[in-house]
């Protein structure tokens, strides 16, 4: 995920939506999604074993 790469780098959600020429409402989305994803991989990580990961992709 470009947007997510660009968020944690610093830009502003503006400047990623101008960047990509994508409306920010899908910058925000796209973070938010990608920011979902990295919570559940982090979330299996245990005592730095790492658990299956079953990802339900709907």
């Amino acid at each position: 995920y470009v947007p997510f790469t660009m968020y944690f780098e610093g830009h502003k959600y503006h400047e990623i939506a101008d960047h990509l020429t994508i409306p920010i409402g899908t910058v925000k989305t796209r973070i938010h999604v990608a920011r979902k994803l990295l919570k559940k991989n982090l979330k299996s990580y245990d005592n730095g074993v790492k658990k299956a990961i079953y990802v339900n992709e709907d």
